[in-house]
């Protein structure tokens, strides 16, 4: 063997035995389950399973991107966030899941509208409890934070407003581990929360403001 050989080897056998390692808690919170995602090697290596991989969490990565609160996140945090992703689609109408129940997940819109809705009955006192859109949300934009932050019961329930709405779903768990391990993702995720709720509760404000001081006309 040559010396280019060999080192073609040896450079073929570090890489093979180098690995990156995103842990995270499984879903029954006992165990860490640990994902493997193995370096290319330039001289010998099957790309069919690395690239499907690959395209799988850049599909996942772009749409975290266009997100407020992965605002900043690098490259890599963003990768980090798409390792615990899932996703599922809904269909128009579909509750996503409902108000004061427990919740423990995030949400991300992939593609199409999402209705955030509350009890009609907090609204007006004539209404007889029917849901109320408060908000429509679109691509790119998140849900289901505050119960993210305090563990809390849902403050509204979400609606699919849309057939074959795309959802990128974020479990609390393995989120939270991810900015315990990386404390600058965690930081600067918690920031872009804090910016994200802070909108939100004064677009809130705004329309019970309206709510409350809307006359109807005098016939």
């Amino acid at each position: 063997m040559g010396q280019e050989g060999f080192y073609k080897s040896l450079f073929s056998l570090v890489l093979r035995c180098s690995c990156r390692f995103v842990k995270f808690l499984d879903a029954d919170n006992t165990a860490f389950r640990v994902r493997t995602t193995m370096l290319e090697c330039p001289y010998d290596h099957n790309p069919s399973d690395t690239d499907k991989e690959q395209e799988f969490w850049m599909s996942f990565i772009t749409i975290l991107k266009q997100a407020d609160i992965f605002y900043e996140l690098t490259n890599t945090q963003l990768e980090l966030v798409a390792s615990i992703c899932g996703e599922k689609t809904y269909q128009q109408e579909e509750p996503i899941f409902e108000e004061n129940t427990p919740g423990n997940q995030l949400y991300v819109i992939a593609n199409g509208e999402v209705a955030i809705q509350v009890s009609s009955s907090l609204v007006s006192k004539d209404q007889k409890g029917e849901a109320f859109t408060i908000a429509t949300l679109r691509r790119g934009q998140s849900f289901g934070e505050i119960s993210l932050v305090d563990e809390g019961l849902r403050s509204a329930g979400a609606r699919s407003a849309q057939p074959d709405t795309h959802l990128i779903i974020i479990p609390r768990d393995k989120l939270m581990l991810l900015c315990d391990t990386y404390p600058q993702l965690g930081y600067r995720l918690m920031r872009n929360l804090a910016a994200d709720l802070a909108m939100k509760i004064r677009h809130t404000d705004l329309q019970v403001r309206e709510q409350l001081t809307w006359q109807p006309p005098s016939s």
